[in-house]
């Protein structure tokens, strides 16, 4: 992006252009640090962290490809007599996830004539720093692609908005690569043992009669109990939910606050017989977001205004968390460097990093609306 030398009321804080300001007020920074105090899901590797950030960097240089699978253990235990054979056991391994360089690039630069500079009011200097706007930006957008990721979640991968959004991966027993295309909340998860009896019906998502349930303590508490029925790539038990939750939901339709009725009342919300709430406490974070409902990233017109999710945060692997992704390609990096020829200064900044998830199991949701599941 180009900065030319006169821009109207863009110049103000040209020296003699205006009288001094009273104040100045940094809006950019006050818009960024509401946005992480109101709900950001953390792409880090502490324990409240819904995001964990896979590095770019291998033993052998930078990765281009960074891959998941898992070990799901033997299939079948079986019996012998003393003295007998012993029955050959299965060792599948589980799901592949592959995620590729998707060689897009989040950049921008400024390029601004040394005049300018020469022009600009010194007092004001710091509210023009324009390599920490463009890293302000950079913050603003990946405080919002993770949100994208629940976003997208109940469509198939390949109509993610960009691909710089991967989903669970390839089939992992014969090797052909072929992408299982499955929505991150679904009735139909498939488990990598295709010969189990649940291998097409593994569901995360909460249903209502097949149907999209509402947030509320029922369905909340039918969600809990959905964690407790899953089960691994071998068809064996691996309940989930059982710690402490976090509760992902929109500013809207005042799901926020049934979510504190339901986490802090001692007795249940809007019955007559004094019932014991036994959900209290069992909510240990709640996150909103405008981005669940407006993404400014990729898309403006997200009516999905009434989700939920329930994502249990206790069980997690150190290499990806609760299964929610982010691989760094290209990690944000600005630099400032003259131009030739033009006595001007070029601000530049870029980054690269994919968002996905290579697991469900620590995750369920619905969109709340009472529309059919899939």
């Amino acid at each position: 992006m180009f900065e030319t030398l006169f821009q109207g009321n863009k110049d103000v804080f040209l020296a003699g252009v205006r009288a001094k300001f009273d104040a100045v007020e940094q809006q950019a920074v006050r818009a960024v640090t509401s946005l992480e105090q109101n709900g950001l899901l953390g792409s880090d590797t502490v324990t409240d962290g819904l995001f964990t950030e896979v590095s770019n960097v291998a033993d052998d240089g930078n990765r281009v490809v960074w891959r998941h699978v898992t070990v799901a253990g033997v299939q079948q235990m079986g019996t012998r007599v003393a003295g007998g054979s012993y029955p050959e056991g299965s060792f599948p391994r589980g799901w592949e996830t592959v995620v590729v360089d998707p060689n897009l690039q989040d950049a921008v630069e400024f390029t601004v004539p040394e005049e300018r500079l020469d022009a600009e009011g010194k007092k004001y200097k710091q509210y023009l720093d324009r390599a920490n706007l463009a890293v302000i930006d950079a913050r603003r957008k990946n405080i919002g692609d993770p949100f994208d990721v629940l976003n997208q979640a109940f469509i198939l991968p390949a109509s993610y908005a960009s691909a710089k959004f991967v989903g669970k991966g390839n089939n992992g027993l014969d090797d052909n690569g072929t992408a299982l295309n499955e929505r991150l909340i679904t009735i139909t998860h498939k488990i990598a043992m295709t010969n189990a009896a649940t291998s097409t019906a593994l569901s995360n998502c909460v249903v209502n009669s097949g149907n999209h349930a509402a947030f509320n303590d029922t369905y909340y508490y039918a969600a809990k109990e959905q964690f407790t029925s899953f089960v691994d790539d071998v068809n064996k038990p691996m309940p989930m939910g059982g710690g402490m939750l976090t509760l992902v939901v929109p500013n809207t339709n005042g799901l926020v606050r049934t979510a504190q009725e339901i986490n802090k009342s001692d007795w249940k919300v809007g019955t007559a017989n004094n019932e014991v709430n036994v959900l209290q406490s069992t909510v240990g974070r709640i996150i909103a977001s405008p981005y669940l409902t407006n993404s400014i990233n990729y898309s403006t017109a997200n009516t999905q205004n009434k989700k939920w999710f329930l994502i249990d945060t206790s069980l997690q692997m150190p290499e990806v968390g609760t299964g929610l992704i982010r691989v760094c390609f290209v990690p944000t990096t600005s630099r400032t460097e003259p131009k030739p020829g033009e006595d001007s200064i070029v601000y530049k900044l870029k980054q690269s990093y994919s968002y996905g998830f290579c697991d469900f199991r620590n995750l369920v949701g619905s969109l709340g609306d009472n529309s059919t599941a899939s």
